[in-house]
């Protein structure tokens, strides 16, 4: 999550997404669509899977529901 930023962070575009280690869903919203040349990193807000997305600033990322697969280890490169 961006804590730095929360306060100014206007939203304008978002997904829902299913992380494919654990199982949780988490909406990730972007702030900026801009340009798309730059990558940015984001982490399952469970077992803290990385995943990279096209975009200028990083994106606010919110748990939906908890993992599903039963474990409580993180991500292996985690």
């Amino acid at each position: 999550m961006n804590t730095e930023t929360d306060c100014a962070f206007i939203a304008v575009s978002e997904f829902k997404q299913t992380c494919g280690f654990c199982g949780c869903t988490f909406r990730v919203e972007l702030e900026s669509r801009k340009s798309y040349k730059d990558t940015c990193q984001y982490c399952c807000p469970e077992c803290r899977h990385v995943c990279i997305i096209k975009t200028t600033r990083p994106p606010r990322v919110t748990l939906l529901s908890e993992r599903t697969d039963g474990r409580t280890e993180l991500y292996p490169d985690a």
